[in-house]
């Protein structure tokens, strides 16, 4: 039986002058990519996810990952590799925002049939992407979705170069 393993935190566990994203009141979370993909609990036990925690995961791995890198449905991921290192312009931030569209309405495809709220996604409420000044072939991608259940949450992205 495959498991999902936390390979991200809730942001508030973050210090202050690691992200931008200021509190809204939301879930938000980010990817720690110094942490282990795999954590244990107390017992030493793998820790599962589920929930909003389950969904951000969800949300990240789609992202980034490449379309047509999984072999089991090559139309899950975007094609967002592409356009790194490419001058930004407006036409590249709304193709940009259309890959991350159309993954997440592949994702919430694939998700139909869970049974748990917190773990679909109602509404897209925010997709931001920001080039970043000082490196200037580098995004941010930040999404913000409203789920079945009525909970927001935000998902920051790591920075793609």
């Amino acid at each position: 039986m495959p498991i999902d393993l936390a390979i991200i935190k809730k942001l508030d566990k973050v210090s202050a002058g690691q992200s931008n994203i200021i509190g809204t009141g939301n879930t938000n979370y980010i990817w720690e990519s110094y942490e282990n993909d795999i954590q244990f609990d107390t017992l030493n036990q793998f820790m599962t996810i589920s929930g909003t925690t389950k969904l951000a995961q969800g949300i990240m791995k789609i992202i980034l990952t490449r379309k047509g890198d999984n072999i089991e449905d090559p139309d899950y991921g975007t094609l967002i590799n592409t356009m790194i290192g490419t001058k930004f312009t407006s036409d590249v931030f709304a193709e940009v925002q259309s890959e991350i569209i159309d993954a997440l309405i592949h994702y919430n495809l694939i998700n139909s049939d869970n049974p748990d709220s917190d773990e679909v996604i109602q509404i897209i409420d925010e997709i931001k992407v920001v080039q970043d000044l000082n490196e200037p072939r580098a995004m941010k991608i930040r999404v913000a979705i409203t789920t079945e259940s009525g909970k927001s949450i935000g998902v920051e992205v790591p920075q793609l170069t």
